[in-house]
């Protein structure tokens, strides 16, 4: 919907199911439809929904904190353990509050990230939730790229003096340019 996509897939074996799924934006014509409906859709039995997802131009970053929402059958599903993992080696554990909700803060794990020095790189994350009824499992993944957060390598201090050097600047020149513009008027 509007370019999100959710991409679902599932494996059933007896008494286990297990799912993935990855929302991925896709840049093309708006469709009018909000991505919130994607998100509100269910899409398995078991499943983990980001709230809210990153938009457009924006992604998942280390060092910020997330929430998802565990629901079974549509319904959110509180008190359920959520794991975790990246790809550069870092693990976590939560447990859904009474709305199926949990925060996670993504790890700073980046080996090498330096403060000043711009990094684009990025990893995977997945969480994993498991739960179980009449004797059926059910798990789902889902997982997501992340990037190295740019307040590390963005300077706001510089971002600040520039933008105050340049409306200085922008006003002194406007003054110049009102004083060349003005000439005496005649009285008649």
């Amino acid at each position: 919907m509007d370019n999100y996509h959710a991409l679902v897939a599932s494996r059933h074996n007896g008494r286990k199911t297990e799912v993935a799924i990855r929302y991925e934006y896709l840049r093309g014509k708006p469709s009018g439809h909000s991505p919130r409906e994607l998100l509100a859709a269910t899409k398995s039995a078991l499943e983990i929904v980001p709230d809210p997802i990153p938009r457009e131009h924006y992604h998942y970053f280390s060092g910020q904190t997330w929430d998802f929402i565990v629901r079974f059958r549509g319904k959110p599903l509180p008190g359920t353990e959520i794991h975790l993992k990246t790809s550069n080696g870092s693990r976590l554990k939560a447990v859904s509050d009474d709305e199926g909700r949990v925060s996670l803060r993504l790890p700073d794990d980046f080996q090498d990230a330096r403060e000043g020095i711009r990094d684009r790189r990025s990893a995977e994350f997945e969480l994993l939730v498991s739960h179980e009824e009449n004797g059926h499992e059910y798990q789902t993944i889902l997982n997501a790229d992340y990037r190295v957060n740019p307040k590390l390598w963005r300077s706001h201090g510089l971002g600040i003096v520039v933008t105050g050097a340049g409306l200085l600047i922008g006003g002194l020149i406007g003054r110049l340019g009102v004083r060349n513009n003005e000439r005496p008027r005649r009285h008649g």
